[in-house]
């Protein structure tokens, strides 16, 4: 399922947008669900509650908060969604581009232009897919996360907790051994276990020592037999990063 939420306080706009964006994409095989605000702080409360949202077709001049202010704050907690920004002027193209818009529409949209846009904002989706994982979480239901926003999971009991960037942190029922498999699977040798109760994102280490590991503040143990594979694991990940960047 794709979930698309438009954000736009004229009520008039947000309903004719809607109504383009399901024409635009009526022979689309995905179920599509559609999440309408007309007021932007309804839609950041949502942000703080982690929801996830696929495709945002945000409005650039709301009273409260605008959306760049909306943008800034989703691309602050590394939320993946594709962002098509919504207005009337041309002046903030610059800075809307700066928080990885996908696209930049002006008002009035036409079916044709909000057609290529969403187009290319589901490709980019496409990309990323292969790189999110979804958690069932404790208080029931799923939430879908980018792997790379995994800074650890600590095993507590029979609950795991999911400590992202941005310092939220989701509880999920899994067991650490099914997970390290799972993530194992999206991204080889990006995740590593430094000790009983433990999974680490390598991307996320700041400090490696013989008795532990420094992550986002956290102090993490390392099991004394694993320092030196641990280490090696992390040279050889991040080696194999770097060339693969180049």
């Amino acid at each position: 399922m794709i979930r698309i939420a438009i954000c736009d306080d004229d009520r008039y706009q947000l309903v004719e947008i809607k109504n383009l964006a399901e024409r635009c994409l009526a022979d689309r095989a995905e179920q599509i669900d559609y999440i309408l605000y007309d007021n932007s702080f309804l839609f950041m409360g949502d942000v703080e509650r982690n929801k996830h949202i696929d495709i945002l077709l945000l409005d650039i001049y709301m009273p409260g908060i605008s959306g760049l202010d909306i943008a800034s704050e989703i691309r602050k907690r590394e939320m993946r969604t594709e962002i098509i920004f919504l207005t009337s002027s041309d002046n903030f193209a610059i800075e809307a581009f700066s928080l990885q818009a996908s696209h930049y529409l002006l008002k009035p949209v036409d079916n044709g232009r909000l057609h290529m846009a969403l187009e290319r904002a589901l490709k980019n989706l496409g990309k990323k897919e292969s790189k999110q994982i979804v958690f069932k979480t404790v208080g029931g239901g799923l939430q879908v996360e980018a792997i790379d926003r995994i800074a650890f999971i600590e095993s507590r009991g029979h609950t795991l907790m999911v400590h992202l960037k941005g310092r939220s942190i989701i509880a999920v029922r899994h067991t650490l051994t099914g997970l390290m498999h799972v993530l194992n699977a999206k991204s080889p040798g990006q995740f590593i276990a430094p000790g009983k109760g433990y999974i680490v994102n390598q991307k996320a280490i700041h400090i490696i020592k013989r008795d532990h590991l420094e992550v986002m503040g956290h102090i993490i143990p390392v099991a004394q037999r694993k320092y030196r594979k641990i280490q090696e694991a992390y040279f050889k990940f991040m080696f194999n990063r770097e060339l693969s960047s180049r």
